[in-house]
């Protein structure tokens, strides 16, 4: 993710912005509003926060909620790439990656 935060601002192709978007969303395609583009970080949350409370783990609590930011992120990240505002697309995957790295050393 921090390449791609890195390679992103050199890129000018739309081609390249929508495919980023369509592999965010579920199912994968080119959405018209982006409430499914949370490249699946829901269901890792729901999943995750299921089995800290079944097995009683409380690291894996607090990373389902780290996920599910991460998911919401994600959705502004999928709109800010489509109106090509590409500094704070590259911000945001860097954003993204931060909170993702803290989720799994949680789980580790």
């Amino acid at each position: 993710m921090r390449k791609a935060a890195k390679d992103i601002l050199e890129w000018n192709n739309k081609k390249c912005f929508e495919h980023m978007v369509t592999y965010a969303t579920i199912p994968p395609m080119l959405p018209k509003t982006y409430e499914n583009s949370n490249g699946m970080r829901f269901r890792q949350a729901d999943v995750l926060a299921l089995l800290g409370i079944k097995y009683n783990v409380d690291k894996w609590t607090e990373a389902s909620k780290m996920f599910r930011r991460s998911g919401e992120e994600i959705i502004t990240f999928c709109d800010s790439v489509m109106k090509q505002n590409i500094s704070e697309a590259s911000d945001m995957l860097l954003k993204i990656a931060e909170i993702e790295e803290e989720a799994y050393r949680l789980l580790l």
